[in-house]
């Protein structure tokens, strides 16, 4: 209240009250605010389309400072997100892939099903096949190396669609990218040729594709 009583009156006013976190002081203060206006004789309207907008003038200088975000934040800030992640898909299948004479699964948190196709972290799949994955010097994308072969993965090849691409960083910092799946094995000689879901596992077969 401390604010509005400091606040200068004019013609219009508008409150701003911010919803972001844990508010509870603002929900607690809002009665009061509207009393205090009410008997300064103002009154309150609903906001609609042809509600005129209001522009804030920028101050002349900062009310206050904040030390830059650190990059021990922004770590602790992408693990957050994806534990968050990790709890919402706890009860969803994993995923098994079986190449190469080996199987490298996935948690449910770690793999995403968007329209029918399969985005896999690239380092994961790679390394899980007996490879290894690392950034391009010039930051455009990876170069994975398996049996003797490298392979480059850059531009559209990366990523998943708009609907999924908040749910986990692209890159987390410890590793590389998410790739269709399907791609990623025909890049690597690889073809599927099996798949079966029992409800609690996805498996997708794939073997070399001159055997196929």
């Amino acid at each position: 209240m401390g604010n509005i009583k400091a606040s200068p009156l004019k013609d219009k006013l508008v409150v701003l009250l911010h919803d972001g976190g844990d508010r509870q002081a603002t929900v607690q203060a809002l009665p009061a605010i509207i009393d205090y206006y009410n008997k300064l004789g103002y009154a309150f309207g609903v906001l609609n389309g042809d509600t005129e907008p209001v522009r804030f003038a920028q101050a002349a200088k900062l009310k206050w400072t904040r030390p830059p975000v650190t990059d021990g934040q922004i770590a602790a800030f992408k693990e957050a997100a994806y534990a968050q992640r990790r709890s919402q898909t706890k009860d969803e299948p994993v995923l098994v892939i079986h190449a190469a004479d080996k199987d490298v699964r996935f948690e449910a948190s770690d793999y995403r099903l968007a329209k029918g196709v399969l985005y896999v972290p690239l380092d994961v799949l790679t390394e899980g096949l007996g490879g290894s994955v690392a950034p391009l010097p010039d930051g455009s994308g990876y170069e994975a190396a398996l049996d003797g072969g490298t392979y480059r993965f850059s531009g559209d090849e990366l990523g998943l669609p708009e609907q999924e691409a908040e749910a986990r960083p692209q890159d987390d910092g410890a590793g590389a990218a998410y790739v269709p799946l399907r791609k990623a094995l025909d890049r690597y000689g690889l073809q599927i040729y099996q798949i079966s879901f029992n409800g609690k596992e996805r498996n997708v077969w794939a073997k070399p594709q001159e055997a196929a």
